[in-house]
Formats: C-alpha cells, structure tokens, sequence
C-alpha cells in the first residue's frame, strides 16, 4: 500500500509541476550570453535526465521580441572553452582531465519562423546558473 501511495504521489507531482514555470526568468543585458560557447546558458537542475528536460522546456518555449518562433534544425556537442587542458600532465591529472573533457557543451541551432534568420544558443547542463533569456528572444 505504501509503495502504491509513493508512486501516486510521484505521478501527481510530476504531472502538476512537470512543466517549468520561466514567467519569472528576465532578460540578459549581455549579448553574448547563450550565443557564445564562453558564455553558455548555465541549466543543471539536479541529475542529467532533470537537466535535459529542463532545458528542453526552455528551448521549446523560446520566441523572439516579434513572437517569431525557433524551428529547431541542429544539436550537437563541442567541447567547452573553459575546460583547460594542460600542455604536460602527469597520469592523475589525465584521469581528472578525462573526466572534466566530458563536460561538453550543447550547440542548438534555430531557424526563426518568418524572417529564416539562424539563431545559435549553447547550453551548459553541468553547471549551475542564473538561468536568463539571451537578448532578443523571450518565452511564450
């Protein structure tokens, strides 16, 4: 009876707040910010599986200022500028080197619905951040 109870309420949580609320969520003054890989939006919300449909929400919900909607064409993986790699390194520092190269970056392009301008956002779902909208775009 008691798991019965557990997974009801896990459903019931999850079907009421599984949708991200990102009414709250402002503008960024930096230009930069999202459209460059040293300057990723930052989306880690607990474990990967979390993360990914974190920022899946996000991007789907994302428009521009003249409520033209992001078609999504491409995601890949590339490396993050901010993960350095030293020119000499000892057998330890491999193994950590190893594990922080994992720490890639998501590259996902857009093409606007009307005007068919690219717009290319990286995101970061290993770090956690002060999660923004890059300038120009907004959420339904």
């Amino acid at each position: 009876m008691k798991q019965i109870l557990t997974i009801t309420l896990t459903f019931i949580t999850t079907w009421i707040f599984g949708q991200s609320d990102f009414s709250r969520i402002t503008e960024s003054t930096d230009s930069t910010y999202g459209y460059t890989d040293t300057n990723p939006l930052k989306m880690k919300k607990g474990n990967h599986g979390r993360s990914i449909g974190y920022s899946y929400d996000f991007m789907n919900g994302l428009r521009t200022h003249d409520n033209q909607k992001l078609k999504f064409l491409q995601r890949s993986s590339v490396d993050n500028p901010k993960n350095r790699k030293p020119k000499v390194a000892s057998a330890e520092r491999q193994l950590d080197t190893a594990l922080t190269d994992t720490e890639q970056l998501d590259k996902y392009i857009f093409l606007t619905s009307e005007k068919k301008d690219t717009v290319t956002i990286y995101v970061d779902l290993h770090h956690r951040g002060s999660l923004k909208f890059p300038v120009g775009l907004k959420h339904k």
